[in-house]
């Protein structure tokens, strides 16, 4: 209806009369009439189609502003034993505050499309977790850490992850009802993989060195690991990591027998978001390797060493983890 309301309106604007053009679009007499009249006042574009009104909402402006207070103080400030709002939760919300009854399909729309708000997936932060030493080791240690670079020592921050056979599921795009199989293995075999990324005394570049073994790393790895990175690195480094207790059993042994080459500096307790290292391991996970089936160890050694192989030459992503880390080089 549209489109002949459009190309009705084309002809009249080419000055035909509106008899012709009731003919040549196959409409009454009137309507054509009504067309010119529209075309008139407000031209093509008030001939186009206009979404009908919907409904008034039942909520004010204001209820909406105090419905936003309340869903951001959290489901257990509301009665709820868990931190998760649903749809029907949040109904029973409005019915019980404002005495207004919606179903709960209603209510994602208003969530959704009203107030902005998105289905998200919580992030884990450890109670323990102490903010304001995360802020100061931004503001204070890490500055007095970039020193280090002036006097020719490489900063390493260091870190360990592991990779199982069982692929890491994301969201992937599929037929509607049809939902995708991963036929992998149940078996719990995986990879452990040493990694620091590291910044160079020379223009500050960085670098990223991995290891990749077939158990849990402990701390004469970790010790064998930094001796070969050493190796490739004949300068002093400044190693950083957190207090895990392989870091501390290891940082003992590599002071023990290389004191005058290796500074050790200790990340805050529960503070993972501070070291670069943890976006290459998401890196590699959730993007590169996300849902990839591995048929056995050695497939998953290669995707694995393959992946981190070419974020050591991608200086650019290297760059951007310590921005995502809010340490400025």
């Amino acid at each position: 209806m549209e489109a002949r309301r459009l190309l009705a309106g084309r002809l009249l604007l080419q000055g035909k009369g509106v008899s012709q053009v009731a003919r040549e679009v196959g409409a009454a007499k009137s309507s054509a009439s009504r067309w010119n009249m529209a075309l008139e006042k407000g031209g093509l574009e008030a001939l186009r189609a206009k979404k009908a009104p919907g409904a008034a909402s039942r909520l004010t402006a204001r209820q909406k502003k105090r419905l936003i207070q309340i869903l951001l103080r959290g489901p257990r400030k509301s009665g709820y034993r868990t931190e998760l709002w649903t749809c029907p939760r949040v109904a029973a919300v409005i019915e019980r505050v404002f005495g207004v009854k919606y179903h709960p399909a209603h209510v994602w729309k208003i969530l959704h499309e009203q107030l902005g708000w998105t289905c998200q997936m919580p992030e884990h932060q450890a109670r323990e977790k102490d903010d304001e030493a995360v802020q100061r080791w931004r503001e204070k240690d890490w500055p007095r850490i970039k020193k280090g670079v002036r006097r020719k020592a490489s900063i390493a921050f260091l870190d360990e992850s592991g990779f199982m056979l069982q692929p890491v599921r994301r969201r992937t795009w599929a037929p509607r009802g049809r939902t995708p199989i991963h036929r992998a293995w149940d078996r719990h075999d995986r990879l452990s993989v040493i990694g620091a990324i590291t910044v160079s005394p020379h223009r500050r570049r960085l670098g990223e060195y991995f290891r990749i073994q077939a158990r849990n790393a402990d701390a004469e790895d970790l010790v064998g690991f930094v001796e070969q990175m050493h190796r490739r690195l004949p300068r002093k480094i400044i190693l950083v990591w957190d207090r895990s207790g392989p870091h501390r059993r290891a940082a003992r042994l590599l002071l023990g027998k290389h004191a005058d080459w290796l500074t050790v500096e200790w990340l805050p307790p529960y503070a993972p978001e501070l070291n670069p290292e943890e976006q290459c391991w998401k890196h590699t996970k959730y993007d590169d390797l996300a849902n990839f089936i591995p048929d056995d160890l050695n497939e998953l050694y290669e995707a694995v060493g393959t992946s981190i192989g070419h974020q050591h030459n991608n200086a650019r992503l290297l760059r951007a983890y310590f921005d995502h880390a809010n340490l400025r080089l």
